[in-house]
């Protein structure tokens, strides 16, 4: 159970599908998949780790096509480039991808990275309208 977000947790369910699963795959060594029914345990609830963290999110942003373009003025800006950075689709709801943005300003907000804080804000201004309720 989870989310991308905030990572994953096999529950108690999980762990005994997963257990009866590699029982019947058997030996699969040859495959990659070195893991035997014994080796599968579900993390006690709450025990979760962020598998995304704020520097990630900076460098991710930071290496994007328009982060560079923002840097050389905004020229030739496709708008799909903004979903692009925002990890997003066109049929994205307006809701989500606010919330998105503000989890992405919020990341790079804590790692200090003014730089890439300015980048969100201006995009948040640039593309005012993809923000706005659909």
């Amino acid at each position: 159970m989870g989310n991308a977000k905030l990572g994953w947790q096999l529950t108690v369910a999980g762990e005994e599908e997963a257990k009866a699963l590699t029982a019947r795959l058997g030996d699969n060594s040859r495959a990659g998949l070195n893991v035997s029914p014994s080796e599968i345990k579900a993390e006690p609830s709450g025990s979760n780790k962020r598998t995304v963290h704020a520097e990630d999110v900076a460098n991710r942003v930071r290496a994007s096509t328009l982060f560079a373009k923002a840097r050389a003025g905004w020229k030739d800006v496709d708008t799909l480039e903004v979903y692009d950075v925002l990890e997003a689709y066109t049929h994205t709801p307006a809701d989500a991808l606010r919330h998105r943005l503000k989890r992405m300003r919020n990341a790079v907000q804590s790692v200090g990275d003014k730089e890439v804080m300015a980048f969100l804000d201006e995009l948040a201004q640039r593309f005012q309208l993809i923000f706005e309720r659909r």
